[in-house]
């Protein structure tokens, strides 16, 4: 009996957990000229690797740690988790080849910057998307 609930528990937190991964995508300001962008170039872009697309410079924003979407993201475009993000920055910083995209509070403050930015570039909860700013990505 025991064994079965707890069956049951794990098999309803898997299906929860999906779930909770939200669709995030990626986003530009209508005024960037920019229509599309590619999973590694997002990711190279918010690796700080690579700073235009399409000879159009783009500057990256990022969401604070802990932020549902910042975990969407970085676990399935970039394909890295927060440990390995710390330290890949971390040496980086330290090899004087960059710092990180600058980081605001969440989906909202993203959309926000990106909409009244052309060189911005940063990702959001599909949900939050409407035509202040135009989705280059969508990881599907």
């Amino acid at each position: 009996m025991i064994k079965r609930r707890i069956s049951s528990i794990t098999l309803l937190l898997a299906l929860f957990s999906q779930f909770a991964i939200a669709d995030v995508v990626i986003i530009v300001s209508p005024a960037s000229g920019i229509s599309s962008i590619s999973q590694k170039q997002a990711k190279r872009i918010f690796l700080g690797k690579m700073k235009k697309v399409n000879g159009k410079a783009l500057v990256a924003i990022d969401q604070n740690e802990g932020s549902a979407s910042r975990d969407a993201f970085y676990k399935t475009v970039v394909k890295k988790s927060e440990s390995q993000l710390k330290s890949y920055w971390s040496t980086r910083i330290f090899s004087g080849k960059g710092t990180p995209p600058k980081s605001v509070k969440n989906d909202d403050e993203v959309k926000s910057w990106v909409s009244a930015n052309a060189d911005a570039i940063g990702y959001t909860d599909s949900s939050k998307v409407d035509a202040s700013v135009v989705v280059v990505y969508t990881n599907k």
